[in-house]
């Protein structure tokens, strides 16, 4: 028997692939720098692998410390990342959710936790993200959307479906 209703998360196989790639290539930089690179090299070659330093450390960070599943319990949703501590939110507690587009396409929950507003960003990387949305205000109807989830999100629901 499971312990939640329903779990949402991103690809497995596209996150590990991502985390490998991001990984050799920071190690390859690495190693060119310490072994490969001499006083003769041009100036890209030198620049080169600091550059490549800094987009992988970019692309492990993003998927290691990013939402990697969302899972639905009867009272709470609880947001797992690879390498942070899960978070528990209350959908009593949950006031608001908004599509961003900027720095990067994300869903940001807010909700309060203490009298605190908190905020909590949602990939949209999560296989069946639409599911996800519709669950989310379907338990916490009390959600403010804002203009562009409100024109996604069905807010029609069966009394019997929980």
């Amino acid at each position: 028997m499971k312990q939640y209703e329903a779990k949402f998360k991103f690809p497995l196989f596209l996150r590990t692939l991502t985390i490998i790639l991001a990984g050799l290539a920071f190690a390859w930089a690495i190693y060119y720098i310490f072994f490969a690179l001499s006083a003769s090299n041009r100036w890209f070659q030198k620049l080169a692998p600091f550059i490549v330093i800094l987009l992988s450390a970019r692309v492990l960070y993003k998927n290691l410390f990013t939402t990697n599943s969302i899972l639905f319990f009867e009272k709470f949703l609880q947001l797992n990342y690879v390498l942070r501590r899960s978070n528990k939110v209350f959908y009593d507690k949950i006031k608001k959710l908004e599509f961003r587009l900027k720095p990067r396409k994300v869903i940001v929950l807010t909700y309060l936790e203490e009298r605190e507003q908190k905020q909590l960003k949602i990939p949209r990387g999560i296989t069946d993200i639409i599911a996800a949305i519709n669950l989310i205000v379907k338990k916490a109807p009390q959600v403010e959307l804002d203009e562009f989830l409100s024109s996604v999100v069905t807010r029609k629901y069966d009394s019997q479906e929980v």
